[in-house]
């Protein structure tokens, strides 16, 4: 401030809403008086109109257009997981943005954890809870699931505030968890947990791969299989199962009938699909089963590997692109990890997201 020449300049908005000035600038104008800020602000209107300048186009704007960009053969994923077929279903570029082009999305540094963080320490809590503990689902159980979570929350003791708010909700969890152990371990014959598999597709010129990590998988006592996905946010609807735009259970059903996770007795009746929401509010722990209602539920399954056999067939032709947003679930939500590269909220706003 003591040079002989000095611009001032601040952010009049900030995500499009109005700033108030700091207290050293209204202290700074209060001192000067209103005929001097008048003067300065009027110099520097001569540099904001040049850089509003910089922003002028020179011709008419063109959006741009949705992409869908179709990449070689040779080029495209010959591997891909069940949840990677759900994104494949609902947004095709971003499959291809992370398999063909090789990009991940990197963490901001210094970022908090995040709902993903929060699913995996949950998950892994409860697999090494059923893995390790054999005695009965009581306040023991309890005490000893507890103890595992506060374990793996170890690392959250650098943020305090998201520890705060987490960790109560794992011991309501815990203790609603356990209570629905007693109840189910009646009827369940043997637990698989956190395995991995993996079956091929045959198709014509085009070897694929479909692998997958299934939560939980239980063996009943009548002999027939009940496999449970994990879920600490949104269930998708039954609905969303049926038509097979969430068919991730679905899918690991199919892999279990064809020899997909080698532990697994492939020639068992499964019985049972279901979603078990792990939020920890007033209702911690929420069976949602998803058997179709109309239809038989080996016919279901066998409509989801049969759909995903038409889905890889499709995209192993060199005319079909990976279109942006095909079929998303929030039209609104343009934070996708990939959303920015297909500049999404250019041809979205000039109404081409219509499908």
């Amino acid at each position: 401030m003591g040079a002989r020449r000095v611009l001032l300049s601040r952010s009049g908005r900030s995500d499009g809403a109005p700033t108030v000035a700091s207290r050293w600038l209204q202290r700074l104008t209060t001192l000067a008086g209103p005929t001097v800020t008048s003067a300065m602000e009027e110099r520097g209107a001569y540099y904001t109109k040049f850089a509003a300048y910089l922003d002028q186009p020179l011709g008419s704007v063109t959006p741009a257009e949705r992409p869908s960009p179709r990449p070689p053969i040779a080029a495209r994923p010959e591997t891909l997981s069940i949840t990677e077929i759900e994104r494949l279903i609902r947004d095709p570029y971003a499959i291809y943005a992370r398999h063909v082009l090789k990009l991940q999305p990197v963490d901001p540094i210094g970022g908090e954890p995040g709902a993903a963080d929060k699913g995996n320490l949950i998950h892994d809590a409860l697999a090494r809870f059923l893995t390790v503990w054999d005695c009965p689902m009581d306040e023991s159980a309890v005490a000893a699931l507890i103890g595992i979570g506060d374990d793996l929350f170890e690392p959250l003791d650098a943020f305090p505030a998201l520890r705060a708010l987490w960790w109560p909700r794992f011991q309501r969890i815990a203790k609603e968890f356990v209570g629905y152990e007693a109840k189910r371990s009646l009827e369940v014959e043997k637990r698989y947990l956190e395995i991995g598999g993996g079956v091929p597709l045959a198709l014509p010129g085009f070897d694929f791969r479909l692998r997958g990590r299934a939560d939980r998988i239980d063996v009943m006592k009548d002999g027939t299989l009940s496999i449970i996905d994990y879920k600490t946010g949104q269930v998708p609807s039954q609905k969303q199962v049926d038509a097979l735009l969430s068919p991730q259970l679905p899918l690991t059903a199919a892999m279990v009938k064809r020899g997909g996770f080698s532990d697994i007795p492939a020639s068992e009746p499964i019985s049972d699909l279901l979603y078990l929401q792990l939020k920890g509010g007033s209702d911690p722990v929420l069976e949602a089963g998803r058997n179709p209602k109309e239809t038989a539920l080996e016919d279901l399954i066998e409509d989801a590997w049969s759909r995903l056999e038409q889905l890889i067939a499709h995209y192993a032709k060199e005319e079909t692109g990976y279109l942006s947003r095909a079929r998303v679930m929030r039209e609104r939500q343009q934070d996708g990890p990939y959303d920015h590269l297909a500049r999404t909220q250019e041809w979205a706003i000039g109404g081409e997201e219509t499908e």
